[in-house]
């Protein structure tokens, strides 16, 4: 098990002069959650002297408040359904030997979001499921 501590409050936005950009900072400070945790769990499972099954699961909370996503301007208002949360999922299996070792992995990655170019456009959701596979193959140093 593995956790993250973020605080996205502590961002601050400066132009090549340094100087802080007050309006993008306030936007930061109110659209922003404090903090948030971010888990991942996984295990695995010898099946016998060879072979090895891994599964795990990982989810990132959305950054984002509450009044960020509830946020209405000139009859525009966010969709909090797509708050910018993502889950991942993932497998696999591996062979290992005195000689070498070969694993195979699987993972899925699903999130969802809402993006608006300027306050009064229409709001672009985004739904966005990313698969990937690999293949590690090594040799042990004896």
């Amino acid at each position: 098990m593995d956790a993250d501590y973020l605080d996205y409050t502590s961002g601050v936005v400066q132009d090549i002069s340094k100087s802080t950009l007050n309006n993008d900072n306030n936007f930061i400070s109110k659209a922003y959650n404090s903090s948030v945790i971010n888990l991942r769990v996984g295990g695995e499972l010898r099946l016998d002297a060879n072979n090895y099954l891994r599964a795990g699961f990982g989810y990132n909370q959305s950054p984002y408040t509450s009044n960020y996503l509830n946020y209405s301007e000139g009859g525009y208002k966010r969709n909090s359904a797509t708050s910018g949360e993502m889950k991942t999922y993932s497998a696999g299996y591996g062979y290992r030997n005195e000689d070498f070792y070969i694993d195979f992995s699987v993972v899925v990655r699903n999130t969802s979001q809402a993006f608006v170019s300027h306050f009064y456009t229409p709001q672009a959701l985004s739904s966005i499921r990313n698969t990937s596979f690999a293949i590690t193959l090594g040799f042990p140093f004896n």
